[in-house]
């Protein structure tokens, strides 16, 4: 686990900065996971510098107006989703200190979320998905990409989870899974069908036995073959087969928002793509699938079209 620190501007430490050192390890203890740890160190840095520059270094100073500047200094040249997650940061700060009984009243609703307008994100079509299929060929690439392309797009998996699959986690009997470390840490099932079933044993038949590696998916190239893939190595692998797929780029995460929405166009309900995917809030189910909502689909269904065959 990271143990990284935060660097302030002050040369001793103040209430307010000690105060958000215990949040921080308060929020390790509960386990959240260490790229949220380092937005959380970040952003909450930032708002103990611009408190100090004002000579709010306790608690006790912090008041409604003062925030509320704070936050309207936000905007600007900031996205707003970046504003309203500053701004959700340090609302849970706030927020505990409350809870801790360090301040009287609860400040964290002097600040306000600013609505933030989902855009529609890049999915793959299932003749998109099947395009990719068809780029790879019967080589050593070829075998791998596909095992990793139709995996990724049945089970849902994160890309950190697929470049940490290990060769033990994989089963077939009785059921088609895996067994991933989640972002969380913790173990969790994921589940494929019968066709990614036939590519990955595919895989496995071919897959380097000189890997030093146990991993599923490993290099075949470049600085470390026979190692585990990496992030980037996902990323170059999936931007050459769209190119020679002739589709728009897509991201590893892309293809975790195209089997929700795969998902919702078999029949699957959002409630069942929820525990497949392993979110714990069905909203990002409803975000996953907005590509359907904003017209994926509209072909199929035209009110106009409907209304003159009545």
């Amino acid at each position: 686990m990271s143990q990284q620190t935060i660097k302030f501007v002050v040369t001793t430490s103040t209430e307010l900065e000690i105060s958000v050192k215990e949040f921080i390890v308060a929020k390790r203890q509960e386990g959240l996971a260490d790229g949220s740890i380092a937005k959380y160190e970040f952003y909450l840095g930032g708002f103990v510098t611009w408190c100090h520059d004002r000579g709010l270094d306790s608690l006790a100073g912090l008041g409604r107006v003062a925030l509320r500047e704070w936050g309207a200094g936000l905007h600007g040249p900031r996205a707003r989703a970046t504003v309203r997650l500053i701004t959700s940061i340090i609302r849970s700060f706030l927020a505990w200190c409350y809870e801790e009984r360090m301040i009287d009243e609860d400040l964290a609703t002097a600040l306000k979320l600013p609505k933030v307008k989902i855009r529609e994100q890049r999915t793959l079509t299932a003749d998109e998905f099947l395009a990719l299929l068809r780029t790879c060929d019967d080589d050593l690439y070829g075998v791998r990409d596909a095992a990793i392309i139709s995996l990724m797009v049945d089970s849902g998996l994160r890309v950190s989870e697929l470049c940490g699959l290990r060769l033990a986690s994989l089963s077939f009997e009785p059921v088609y899974q895996a067994v991933v470390i989640s972002k969380g840490g913790d173990e969790e099932p994921v589940y494929f069908g019968a066709a990614t079933a036939e590519l990955l044993r595919a895989w496995l038949d071919v897959r380097p036995g000189w890997s030093p590696d146990d991993t599923v998916f490993v290099a075949l190239g470049g600085n470390t073959p026979g190692h585990a893939m990496t992030r980037s190595g996902i990323l170059v692998l999936l931007k050459k087969r769209c190119f020679e797929a002739g589709i728009p780029p897509a991201s590893p995460h892309a293809l975790r928002r195209t089997f929700a929405c795969l998902a919702d166009e078999a029949g699957a309900s959002t409630r069942k793509i929820q525990e497949w995917g392993r979110w714990s809030d069905i909203k990002m189910v409803e975000r996953y699938t907005q590509g359907l909502k904003a017209g994926r689909l509209y072909g199929k269904f035209s009110p106009a079209d409907h209304a003159k065959k009545q």
